[in-house]
């Protein structure tokens, strides 16, 4: 396996501090940095020629603030969002822009829909139970519906549809509703299952929707305590939000280059996650570095290193993989608070993946050079968002 380390790229290391970093097997690998040390450095502090600095110049041209979770960092105006996602205690909510008219006949639509469904026992029809406004003049809808067709009618989902400021939240959440007389000999057998909880979710649900607010592609982050998503901000700080100590929020993000499509960065943040073993300790302390020298060059590990993103202590494994002829990419991997997630310490991690063509470097790639910097300056811009927590 060839490893060595970044700092010889971010210190400015020329020829007598490399050759003293490195052993006698490695000097080819010193005269790749030896040869580093006549190009210029970016912001990031990665060794690059002029025209490769010039190329990524212009793909990391005018970052803006993106928040994520309860982080933010800076992206450069190339990059388009590929893809997203919020969980509020393992339920999503998903957001679209849209018109109002637009919202109000998907709501129509919708209602139609369920009213028509037909369930598998006649017992448990109708598929539909009921409809709720929701408080205080918002837009939208909540209908109590059977949790499908096929379950007794007592498991239920609450399905909220939700429109503000031109954004249209749809998500929901499960509950039961086993108060009838028709399971009280099921109540008897069974009464952790065979339960009525419809009144709390219902309540649980019309706090969350209270707090979510449309958020607008060329408005700026809102202020204060809250969990950032693609559309949507939810106002409050964890422990509001998920409703416990053991309640859960996820949010995630990925990214695409638009000149480069193959890159693709991802960013994703929860409040809850927390390992026995940090990422570096699984990797050192594990079989994974035996296992990965087994593949003599084909597989490189760039950086394995502890480094401060702001404020915070993080920890990254960067990864070239060619031991799969048909699946050669780089993998960069940083992960933030990994042992200690919490609601006030959230959990980060950050991932940039580049899948080579061919299976090597052709016209129209990035180099390692590039990606390591285009990975610096979008990693050192994270921080907790002001406020957030």
């Amino acid at each position: 396996m060839v490893s060595y380390n970044l700092y010889l790229f971010t210190k400015g290391a020329c020829i007598s501090e490399v050759l003293s970093k490195v052993r006698p097997v490695m000097f080819f690998i010193a005269a790749l940095l030896l040869l580093g040390c006549e190009k210029s450095q970016d912001g990031a502090g990665v060794k690059m020629s002029k025209i490769e600095q010039n190329v990524i110049e212009s793909v990391m041209e005018n970052p803006q603030p993106v928040c994520v979770g309860r982080y933010m960092f800076d992206l450069p105006e190339q990059f388009f969002a590929e893809g997203a996602s919020v969980y509020i205690n393992k339920n999503a909510i998903e957001a679209q822009p849209m018109p109002l008219p637009a919202f109000e006949q998907r709501i129509r639509l919708r209602e139609h829909e369920l009213q028509s469904t037909e369930v598998y026992e006649k017992g448990n029809a109708p598929f539909l139970k009921s409809t709720y406004q929701l408080n205080d003049s918002k837009e939208g809808v909540i209908f109590e519906r059977n949790i499908n067709t096929i379950a007794p009618e007592g498991s239920r989902y609450l399905e909220a549809h939700y429109f503000n400021n031109g954004i249209a939240f749809s998500t929901g959440i499960k509950t039961k509703r086993f108060d009838a007389e028709r399971y009280a000999k099921e109540r008897l057998e069974l009464p952790n299952y065979y339960i009525d909880n419809h009144t709390e979710k219902l309540i649980e649900l019309r706090k969350l929707i209270s707090r979510i607010q449309g958020v607008k592609s060329n408005e700026p982050i809102p202020e204060g305590k809250g969990l950032c998503f693609k559309h949507g901000f939810i106002a409050g700080d964890s422990l509001s939000i998920v409703g416990s100590d053991w309640g859960e929020e996820d949010a995630g993000i990925a990214f695409k280059l638009k000149q480069y499509p193959k890159l693709r960065f991802k960013i994703e943040t929860n409040n809850y996650l927390k390992e026995d073993k940090s990422l570096l300790e699984r990797v050192g302390k594990g079989s994974l570095n035996k296992f990965i020298s087994s593949f003599g060059d084909d597989i490189r590990v760039l950086a394995e290193d502890r480094r401060k993103v702001g404020s915070t202590d993080a920890e990254e494994w960067l990864v070239f993989n060619a031991s799969d002829p048909d699946d050669i990419q780089y993998n960069f991997l940083m992960y933030i608070n990994e042992k200690s997630g919490s609601n006030s310490t959230p959990f980060l991690s950050a991932e940039l993946r580049y899948e080579l063509s061919g299976g090597e470097l052709g016209g129209d790639d990035l180099t390692e050079e590039q990606l390591l910097s285009v990975w610096y300056q979008l990693t050192n811009s994270i921080r907790i968002r002001p406020g957030a927590i």
